[in-house]
């Protein structure tokens, strides 16, 4: 390389000491060339080359006048110029970790849950007219409720009396708290009826734990763990996990206020609400959280808050008579002039609205139309009160609309029935769309697009706009804009009413869904290489087109139009139809087919259930054994949807009849297996009675290779159950892939009633099964665990998890006390389930609720009678286990509860250590320090090996706990072990050189050669001293060399030894 450069760039030599430096100082640098740094090298000239820089440098120098070096930067200076950018580089560095930091919170948050509260929070709150609601602070109950910690604030009220904005209202006030203590805790939940789907448990959970850790000064360490576990998984965390994250969260925190609005609109199914309230009043108990909630007067949800404050909400008079005041203007003149006039509406509205904020909007509206006193007068007159005051309203509302001009009559009514029969809510941007379709068009005109003013403003109050923000993986911030109807009173009148206002809606929705997916735009023909494109392309420019491609078939079954020409003219369309599943599921690549099709026109009729309209298409000749995309042909989806005709009219074929077992695709499912799933028995029937194999086995998701039976078990179809138990080749005993049978399936999934089926029918014994109580206790399954148990099923006896599982090898109460499901290991229990029994590993149940820290279950196992005293097979007490834990705050309070409940800190394992030893071997420094100060642990106790804690804490720790085991607890230093040693002479054999010296005032270095020479006799005779010397050979060495040990002093024996394990080192 110097060779090319020197011929290219003439270069006479290469610099070859430190040349980078010269680029960063203000200098000249001279040297002397004496070789030419390459194989001629030659040191003999180097004095020569030396000099002669010298001689060059020293001319130089008389040549500069004294001023010019005067005015040159001194190069003190310069470096303090130099510290300063390296200060400023520091700073910017810190800058940017910090925002990084804060930018991987800000995702742990996000990924916990993508949804947030705040921005409702505010647009609630904004509609709030100023002055309305202060009511709530001051109320007694409501200050008593902040100024008390744990305490509950109930407030019930009918529907439209404003519970929401008292919510917000309410929120705001604790915000400001929150501002003046940053340890106080907050987070809300708004429930909403129209995003049920959405509200699951999960969410309420994960929303509730995102706002505390948000909250916090320092971001939590247990979240940040919780994100590391599932860094590269594509699952999420459980909701056991996020539970028991946030009650360590809440732990941090002084007070914790949580907010819930409108409990009555939880309607997720699943026990979403009773779960939810179960999870805040546990969080309650071990936290001493604040609860207010709002709800109708529902007795269900009433009933859950017994005995504690309660407050009713509704539209207050001097409220509702400041918002009429701020909305006077509205009026005609002859009001406005007239304050008798404005007394006598507010005097009428406050008398008619009984309570509802919600009714005061609409009745000044109505009265706002009247252009006559006669006429105003007669309206006051005519304003309804009562309980169907809601109903009234909303019937004069619909009058207004439909006594506009024709165009504004027909984008209202059009708008409402979208709104009210949709299939899922609508976006903004879907609205519009929809509003401009033409039915039959063959493409959407942009003039016939609305502004979303105008439709709000023919809706005649009806409808409203609201905005919500959620945030992607990359943490960016996504606004959407939704429509709906304005109220759940709202919602609920046009439920009642659909037939009245929009009688063939589904007929309509159904026509304008398949114009919108014939348009010119979806005909074009994609190649396969761009089928992502076109759905990303039809997902970002057509905001409609996912909506009506999902739901045109449910519209359709709804509105009773299966044979209409629409209908047949998109199915057999082509590239449409196909267009409209590219969208559904993922990208389709027919290159990789191997046989199979997107979908076909009978594919899709019978999925959407269109059972008129796939037999018209049999009837066409249409092609009764394609394989679509997921591998199912038209008989195994009319077995899914239960399409009895369909199955009928398909058997019929030769070929059909002659595959009735395929089993297509990796999940080998047949028809009769998709039948059993869904719980179809009369196809169950028909296809058992055609020939199909009863006992062929399906992929079942989290279990195995599952029979119909087993299937059918799992989904607690009884009539399906009982169909194939009739059939005389079906084996009710048969085991799936992982040695499961159909009892197993019905206890994992609660289905009690096929449980008693099975076992009637003679069924597993209780002496051979082995799991499915265990399965059953560990999916929280109470009625089948009860039933299972008196019937005589096992309760010591595991699942049959292999080692990796950390179930593996746990009975059923050790693994229900693992997981913390405090009800179950109650009921347990109460059936007799010995909390002291040992486990396969040697282990009680109390052992699995402490190493998984549940403290609530370990405070019921000893509450129960739980030894805190059992060892396991290495003679460890769940104290071991407790100082094992992590999380210092966890192990503290477990640790209290095992020594109030007898638990003995001086306990030995078969590595003869104490809890505390273990502790300080573990490194636990925090909890080290809490043995000490919290608990008093006896720092010269000698365990059996002669080993004292000082002597551990010399080899173990480090100097900062080592000084405050010596200076705040005045540990004894020469406190000898069995050996003679010191603390001094381990942290010396250990090479603690720091800690020696720490220790050395107590310890002289001539005490070296008493304390060797006492180990040394010991080394023959003690197989621990062996061992123990063993990994420090070199050490032990050197101190007998460097102490002058005279050999022929020594043991022969014990100094062979020594030199023997050095050797081997």
């Amino acid at each position: 390389m110097r060779k090319k450069l020197a011929e290219e760039k003439d270069v006479l030599c290469f610099e070859m000491e430190a040349a980078g430096l010269m680029n960063h100082f203000p200098c000249l640098v001279i040297r002397g060339i004496c070789d030419y740094s390459d194989s001629h090298k030659d040191d003999q000239w180097q004095g020569y080359a030396a000099m002669a820089a010298a001689a060059f440098a020293k001319d130089l120098l008389n040549r500069i006048v004294p001023k010019r070096i005067e005015n040159e930067t001194r190069m003190a200076e310069l470096f303090l110029k130099g510290l300063n950018d390296i200060e400023n580089i520091e700073r910017d560095i810190k800058e940017i970790q910090d925002y990084s930091q804060k930018l991987g919170e800000i995702e742990i948050l996000n990924w916990l849950v993508p949804s947030d509260y705040g921005l409702q929070q505010s647009e609630i709150f904004q509609k709030r007219q100023p002055g309305t609601g202060q009511w709530i602070l001051d109320s007694e109950a409501y200050q008593t409720w902040t100024s008390t910690q744990g305490g509950t604030l109930f407030c019930s009220g009918i529907p439209g009396a404003g519970k929401t904005i008292i919510t917000s209202i309410v929120v705001n006030d604790l915000m400001q708290k929150q501002l003046e203590d940053p340890h106080t805790g907050l987070a809300y939940l708004y429930c909403d009826y129209q995003r049920k789907s959405e509200q699951t448990l999960e969410h309420f959970v994960a929303s509730l734990l995102k706002q505390l850790a948000a909250g916090l000064p320092l971001f939590p360490d247990a979240l940040r763990q919780l994100r590391l576990e599932y860094k590269n998984k594509s699952n999420r965390p459980s909701l056991h996990e996020c539970q028991r994250t946030l009650q360590t969260i809440a732990k941090d925190f002084k007070r914790i206020f949580i907010v819930i609005d409108a409990l009555d609109e939880c309607l997720n199914d699943n026990y979403c609400l009773p779960r939810l309230l179960s999870d805040i009043f546990d969080l309650q108990r071990s936290c001493g959280v604040n609860i207010f909630a709002t709800s109708r007067p529902l007795t269900h949800i009433v009933n859950k808050f017994q005995n504690v404050q309660f407050l009713e909400i509704r539209a207050r008079e001097d409220d509702i008579r400041a918002y009429l005041t701020n909305r006077m203007p509205e009026f005609a003149d002859f009001v406005q002039k007239s304050p008798h006039l404005q007394e006598l509406i507010k005097d009428g509205i406050c008398r008619a609205v009984s309570g509802m904020f919600l009714l005061v909007g609409f009745h000044l509206d109505s009265l706002a139309a009247k252009l006559t006193l006669k006429a105003l007068m007669i309206a006051i007159e005519q304003l309804r009160t009562g309980s169907h005051a809601c109903d009234s309203v909303y019937h004069d509302a619909m009058q207004r609309v439909d006594g506009q001009a024709k165009d504004k009559r027909e984008l209202a009514r059009k708008t409402l029935m979208w709104l009210s029969c949709a299939k899922r809510r609508l976006t903004l941007p879907m609205l519009l769309e929809i509003l401009a379709v033409e039915v039959d068009s063959s493409r959407l005109d942009p003039a016939n697009r609305h502004d979303v003013a105008d439709v709000v403003s023919v809706c005649a109050g009806l409808i409203t706009v609201t905005k919500e923000v959620s945030t992607d993986y990359l943490s960016q911030k996504e606004e959407c804009f939704y429509v709906q109807l304005a109220h759940y009173t709202t919602t609920d009148f046009f439920e009642r009413t659909r037939q009245v206002w929009f009688p063939d809606a589904d007929s309509q929705m159904t026509r304008l869904c398949l114009t919108y997916l014939l348009f010119d735009d979806f005909q074009k023909d994609f190649p396969p290489q761009m089928a992502e494109s076109r759905t990303l392309a039809l997902n970002n420019t057509f905001p409609f087109y996912k909506y009506a491609a999902e739901t045109w078939g449910k519209h359709c079954l709804d509105g009773s139009v299966q044979l209409h020409d629409i209908v047949f003219r998109f199915l057999e369309s082509g590239d449409p139809l196909l267009a409209s599943w590219d969208i559904q599921e993922r990208p389709w690549s027919p290159e990789k087919s191997d046989g199979r099709v997107l979908t076909s026109a009978l594919h899709t009729a019978i999925r959407f259930g269109l059972e008129e309209t796939a037999l018209v298409l049999i009837q066409r000749g249409h092609n009764t054994n394609l394989l679509d995309r997921s591998h199912r042909t038209p008989l195994i989806w009319a077995a899914c949807k239960g399409q009895i005709k369909i199955t009928q009219s398909l058997l019929t074929h030769p070929d059909v009849r002659r595959d009735i077992d395929i089993k297509p695709g990796v999940s080998n499912m047949s028809a009769l297996w998709e039948a059993a799933r869904f719980g179809n028995a009369n196809i169950v029937k028909l296809l058992l009675d055609n020939g199909a194999d009863g006992n062929s086995t399906g992929y079942f998701a989290y279990a195995g290779l599952a029979t119909p039976l087993m299937v059918a078990a799992a989904g607690g179809h009884e009539l399906a159950v009982a169909t194939l138990l009739s059939h005389h080749l079906v084996d009710q005993l048969k085991e799936d892939s992982e040695g499961h049978n159909a009892l197993w399936y019905a206890a994992n999934f609660g289905k009690d009633s096929i449980v008693r089926v099975l076992l009637a029918q003679g069924g597993p014994q209780p002496q051979t099964e082995t799991c499915p109580l265990w399965a059953a206790a560990m999916n929280d399954r109470f009625s089948t665990v009860e039933l299972l148990l008196k019937s005589g099923f096992d309760p010591y006896q595991g699942d049959g998890l292999d080692y990796h599982s950390p179930y593996a090898k746990m009975d059923t109460l050790s693994a229900v006390s693992y997981c913390g499901s405090v009800e179950m290991a109650e009921l347990l229990i109460r059936h007799g389930v010995n909390v002291n029994k040992l486990g396969l590993d040697g282990q009680t149940p109390l052992f699995k609720a402490v190493r998984n820290g549940e403290i609530p279950m370990i405070k019921l196992l000893l509450d129960k009678g739980a030894d805190p005293n059992a060892q396991d097979a290495e003679a460890e007490t769940p104290l071991f286990t407790a100082v094992d834990c992590e999380e210092l705050s966890i192990a503290r309070e477990t640790i209290t509860l095992l020594i109030n409940k007898g638990a003995n800190l001086n306990a030995q394992n078969q590595h003869y250590e104490t809890p505390f030893l273990k502790a300080i071997k573990r490194g636990h420094k925090d909890l080290v320090i809490s043995l000490v100060r919290d608990f008093h642990v006896d720092l010269s106790y000698i365990n059996s090996k002669g080993l004292t804690a000082l002597s551990y804490a010399a080899v173990w720790c480090d100097e900062t706990l080592l000084e405050f085991l010596l200076t705040d607890h005045r540990a004894k230093l020469d406190v000898q072990d069995s050996w003679g040693a010191t603390p001094w002479f381990w942290a010396k054999l250990n090479g603690k050189e720091k800690i020696a010296e720490m220790l050395s005032n107590q310890a002289p270095e001539s005490r070296v050669s008493v304390e060797l020479d006492l180990l040394i006799q010991s080394f023959r005779t003690d197989p621990f001293v062996r061992e123990t010397l063993m990994p420090h050979a070199s050490s032990v060495f050197s101190l007998f060399i460097g102490s002058g040990q005279c050999a022929e002093k020594v043991d022969p024996e014990a100094l062979k030894g020594i030199f023997s394990i050095y050797r081997l080192t």
